[in-house]
Formats: C-alpha cells, sequence, structure tokens
C-alpha cells in the first residue's frame, strides 16, 4: 500500500523536485519505507512531467520494489496490491519476458506492455495506477473494479494533477490560491454525509471512477475515459437456483479470495467486529494454512463477547476506547479527510489500526458482505411492502400523508421527524427504490437551509428494474465506493497500515449477479439475512452462527459531544463561513444543546466546519 502522486505542466517555473517532494510529504503518511520520485524536463520547451511515490512495503521487501519503477518507454507508479500477480507473472514467463524482481509492479508494467488496455481486465486486486508512455507521450490512469483504492486528478489549461489523496494538490504552484469550494456537492455531502459522487468538493478535482481507466494526452491537453468493467454489463447466464450449488461454488470462490489476500511479506491480521462477515474471513483465513492469526477488536464500555470459542491459532486483542481518545481521534480525522466525512464508525476503525500497526502493517476486514447478500436490516421491509398487511396500512395512511410529509419538511431537524420518515417512506411508497429516494431525500431541506441548495435524486434510482438486487448494485456503486472504501482507506492510510478486504473481490460480485432474485427475496421474508455465509460456517465449519452478534466500529460519539460542549460551542462561534449559514447553524446547535436536534445533523455541521477550518489554514 502507497501513495502516489505527480504532475505534467506546460509552464514549469519552478523547482519541480522540491514541488513533487512537497506533494508527497503531504501524504507521507501513506508509505514511510522509501520514497522515490521521476521527473522529465523538456530542455526546449520546459515542459515537465513528475511522479512521485511514498512506499509501505509489503511484498518483495526490497530495493527492488521501489517506484516509480522504469521499464524501456514506461514509468509505473502504484498504489495497492495485485493478489494474482503470481499467475500473470508465470504466464509473461511463458511469453518470453523475464523479471529482475519479484514484485507485483513489474508485473504489471510488462503485463502493460504485453497487452495494453486489455491488461487492466486481467488484474485481480485493489489498486490505483499510473503508467506513462515516454514514447507516445500518453498518460493512463486506472482503478480497481470495486474502487478500493483512491486516485483523483485535476486538469486546468497549463497542468494535469493526479494522486491517491486530493490534499497533495496544495502544495502545487497556485493550485490553492485558487481552488474553489464547489456548491452543490456541499449539498451532496450535508445530503449523505459524504461526498457520494465522482466529483470532488473542490472545483475541477475528480476521482477515477471504479472499474475504469482514462488516458492523458500530454501533447493535445486532453482527456479520455473508459471503461473495462461494469457490474452491470456481467453477461446474462442462466440463473442459479439450486442452494447446494450456490453455496459450493460461493464457497469455492471465498477460499480463493481470502487465499489471494493472505500473500504478504509481513505478517496479515484482521480486524474482528465479532459478526457474520469477519468470522467467515476468520475461518476461510485459518482453512487456507495461516499458522497464526491476530485479531482485533473494538471493545466499549458495554461490551459483550459472543460465546464462540474460537481457534487456539487466533491470538485476540480487545481494544478499549474512552471518551477523550473518541473526541481527540475525531478531530484529528476532520482535519486529515480530503473532503468532509461524518461516518463515526471511522474513528473506531482508526483507533484499531493504530492499535494494530505496531505488530501488523496488513490487515483483513470483512466489509462487503452486506452489499452481496442484502445484509441490511431495511431489506426485510422490502421483501414485503407489495403483501396484504402493507397495502392495507399504505390505504391507511394516505391522508395522513401529506400532513407527516409538510411536518418532516419543516422540522427536519427534530428526532421525531427521523423516525416519522422512517415509517413514512414505507407507507407511502410501493417500490423499493422509491423508499431510497425518499430515505436520501429525507435531508433536502436541511441541505437547503443551511447551503441554499439540493442535490438531485441519483438517476440510478430511477431504474425501471424494481427488486432487491437492483438495489444491491445501487448501494454498490454509491456507498460503497463513496463511504466504506473511503472510511477504511483514511482510516488504515493514516496509521500506514494495508486494509485488505476479501470480500470485496468482484468475482463475488458477478457471482451474486447470477443468483435468482428468489433466493433475494427469500432471505428477507424469512429474515435469513446472508443466507448462503450463514449455511457455509454452518456446513463448512460447524459454528452455529445465531451466537454471532455484530459489534462493529461505531463509537460514542454523541457522548464525546456532549462532553466537550463548550469546546464545540466556542468552535461555532467563532467560525466564520462563506459556504454555509451561520446563522442557521447557531440556531440548530441551540436547539441540539436542548435536546431537539438530531445527532446526524448536528454531527454533519461540526464535521464540515472542522474540516472548513483546516481547509482555510491549509
Amino acid at each position: 500500500m502507497c501513495g502516489i502522486t505527480g504532475f505534467y505542466t506546460k509552464k514549469n517555473n519552478f523547482d519541480s523536485e522540491i514541488i513533487l517532494n512537497n506533494m508527497l510529504e503531504l501524504i507521507s503518511h501513506r508509505g514511510k519505507n522509501n520514497r522515490g520520485i521521476y521527473v522529465d524536463i523538456n530542455p526546449n520547451s520546459n515542459e515537465t512531467f513528475a511522479v512521485g511515490h511514498n512506499r509501505l512495503s509489503v511484498i518483495d521487501l526490497s530495493d527492488s520494489g521501489n517506484q516509480p519503477f522504469l521499464y524501456k518507454d514506461y514509468i509505473i507508479s502504484y498504489n495497492g496490491e495485485i493478489y494474482n500477480y503470481e499467475e500473470l507473472r508465470n504466464n509473461l514467463v511463458e511469453r518470453g519476458y523475464s523479471f529482475n524482481s519479484s514484485s507485483d509492479t513489474e508485473v504489471i508494467i510488462k503485463l502493460f506492455e504485453a497487452y495494453g488496455e486489455k491488461s487492466f481486465e486481467k488484474l485481480n486486486g485493489m489498486f490505483a495506477i499510473v503508467i506513462y508512455n515516454k514514447k507516445t507521450q500518453k498518460l493512463y490512469l486506472t482503478r480497481d473494479r470495486m474502487g478500493v483504492k483512491p486516485l483523483l486528478f485535476y486538469k486546468d489549461n497549463d497542468s494535469f494533477l493526479f494522486s491517491s489523496e486530493l490534499k497533495s494538490f496544495y502544495a502545487f504552484p497556485n493550485f490553492k490560491q485558487n481552488c474553489e469550494i464547489k456548491k452543490n456537492m456541499l449539498a451532496n455531502y450535508f445530503k449523505y454525509g459524504y461526498i457520494n459522487s465522482f466529483d470532488s468538493i473542490i472545483e475541477g478535482v475528480h476521482k477515477v471512477e471504479n472499474g475504469s481507466f482514462l488516458i492523458y494526452d500530454l501533447q493535445k491537453n486532453e482527456v479520455e475515459k473508459r471503461k473495462y468493467w461494469l457490474l452491470s454489463n456481467v453477461k446474462e447466464v442462466e440463473k442459479l437456483n439450486n442452494t447446494d450449488y450456490i453455496t459450493n461454488d460461493l464457497f469455492d470462490l471465498l477460499k480463493s479470495s481470502v487465499s489471494l489476500r493472505l500473500v504478504s511479506d509481513l505478517p496479515v491480521g484482521l480486524f474482528l467486529s465479532s459478526g457474520l462477515d469477519s468470522n467467515l474471513v476468520l475461518n476461510l483465513s485459518l482453512l487456507s494454512g495461516l499458522k497464526k492469526l491476530d485479531t482485533y477488536t473494538l471493545r466499549s464500555i458495554d461490551y459483550e463477547d459472543n460465546d464462540l470459542a474460537y481457534n487456539n491459532k487466533v491470538n485476540r486483542n480487545f481494544i478499549t476506547t474512552d471518551l477523550n481518545n473518541i473526541w481527540k481521534d475525531y478531530k484529528y480525522l476532520c482535519s486529515k479527510y480530503d473532503e468532509p466525512f461524518s461516518d463515526p464508525a471511522t474513528i473506531g476503525l482508526f483507533q484499531l489500526s493504530k492499535s494494530a500497526s505496531e505488530f501488523n502493517k496488513v490487515i483483513m476486514v470483512g466489509d462487503g458482505g452486506d452489499e452481496i447478500l442484502a445484509g441490511y436490516s431495511t431489506y426485510k421491509l422490502f421483501a414485503s411492502i407489495n403483501s396484504l398487511k402493507f397495502r392495507i396500512a399504505r390505504l391507511l395512511y394516505k391522508p395522513f400523508f401529506p400532513f407527516v410529509k409538510l411536518y418532516i419538511t419543516k422540522f427536519v431537524e427534530s428526532k421525531t421527524s427521523k423516525r416519522l420518515s422512517h415509517y413514512h417512506s414505507i407507507l407511502s411508497s410501493k417500490s423499493i427504490s422509491n423508499i431510497q429516494k425518499l430515505r436520501e431525500n429525507f435531508y433536502n431541506s436541511f441541505t437547503k437551509r443551511i447551503v441554499g441548495d439540493v442535490f438531485p435524486d441519483s438517476a440510478e434510482l430511477n431504474n425501471n428494474e424494481d427488486n432487491i438486487l437492483t438495489n444491491l448494485n445501487y448501494k454498490t456503486s454509491s456507498e460503497l465506493i463513496h463511504q466504506l472504501n473511503y472510511k477504511t482507506d483514511i482510516a488504515g492510510m493514516l496509521n500506514t497500515v494495508e486494509i485488505r478486504e476479501p470480500l470485496l473481490d468482484y468475482r463475488l460480485f458477478e457471482f451474486q449477479q447470477r443468483i435468482s432474485i428468489d433466493f433475494f427475496n427469500n432471505m428477507v421474508k424469512n429474515k435469513e439475512s446472508k443466507f448462503f455465509f450463514r449455511k457455509i460456517l454452518n456446513d463448512k465449519f460447524n459454528i452455529d452462527t445465531s451466537t454471532l452478534q455484530k459489534k462493529g466500529f461505531h463509537v460514542r460519539l454523541e457522548q464525546a459531544f456532549k462532553e466537550n460542549i463548550n469546546e464545540i460551542n466556542s468552535l461555532i462561534m467563532n467560525h466564520k463561513s462563506i459556504n454555509i449559514d451561520m446563522n442557521y447553524v447557531c440556531k440548530t446547535w441551540g436547539l441540539w444543546k436542548r435536546g431537539n436536534v438530531d445527532f446526524t445533523i448536528i454531527n454533519r455541521i461540526v464535521t464540515y466546519i472542522l474540516w472548513e477550518k483546516n481547509f482555510n489554514k491549509s
């Protein structure tokens, strides 16, 4: 796991190496084992291409794995892991290639020479890759299928910038002085609690889309975007309807996915939430021959461990958190986010990463299980929305609809509105997509008041298909990529820890598309979420999954706010902003202190103010 950054500029009136090192320093947390730079200045035109790399050594710990890596006319700098690199390397050897290192970096660049743009389709991993072809003067930026690793870019008339994190752009001459916060992305943030978009909060900065690559032509100053993978383009085949067949095939895929992610020259650990997904990863890891596995679990005051008797190969570590550390880490994270980001679970994940970093620089997590097999609690309702019971309830509710809608819109900040909106979305809808839409739009009146703008519905929510799998695909393309993956990346990287996600292997999601819709409906109707994961743990590992109660990585952030109310009060009263309505903020803050405002609202506000305060200083 590493950090990459660089630029191309036509007007070079600065010391490129100093600027590049400054850009790298702003993301130094991503890798501290080595720093490498490559700078190519045209002596005639002074045009400059520069790329730098902060390395966290995980595979091939020797200097031969350092980057940027040069091969013939190609320069590569990349962040991530290619899990099937040994298989790809063997195929290239059969084609006549030889290798001077055991790194996956050398495999990628020679694969690119052999197959060009088609090479990206052959990679199984989490990655953000930058490849520069000196001969053609074309720059390739690509990102993995599930969007695990971040990669951003910016283009103006004279320059093109790229990086693992937006903050490194601030070291490029004149960027910070000219950058502006996008109003519609502010509305996006206050609507979702994170930036749910491939645009960024900074004007002109964009994120490379998952499963895609872009080609930047240095001479033409043009960007071309192409997709090499799209989940909805998975070839339609006969749907799977046999329970045993699905279970066995899924088990084989899971074994392969976990086994590939155990490849490391450093010890591998696991963040154990005590729930179904992380226990599945744990048992598959031991099945793959791992002799010892360090696990890390966040323990709150009311923590009770599961009754599950863990294997003696598992070395369990419990990390206890308190309100002082929660508050301190919350403020630190707000100063490090590229964009405002209000998921409290980031704090718990950050604390686990910090504790694990002394012994394990490579950690696995169970992220992705909810998206694969409909683990979210709301899906229990989706299976019954057209039942007789719901039709009668909807009919009885109809006269109250306009009054409840008016109350929710007018008093969006109140705790009562949050509870009412839950039932309102169900009783006023006949489709899954409309329930999702109403729940996302609940914060529209809030965003209108604080920003003066509303972010529109996603086009994906207007899909003609209306079933649980379609909704899962929507969550995968939105929440998973823009919220869960960012949370995991930033929490791990700030502690120089590589976090791997076996359940985000793209092959699992392609397999998911083949499962009959009836299975998803029955899972939620019978309250058997993640049925096939449960069956695997029961049948293959003899584990009673009823004892698995997920604790997650959530922390008591609201209590931490109450303990530090005077500090927050001073922060809000002294903050100046041209982007949000501070009169509205002060009024809402006063209502929250009296217990009349939902914490989600106040968390999004305070998170943004802390982020903006740091943005104005940087």
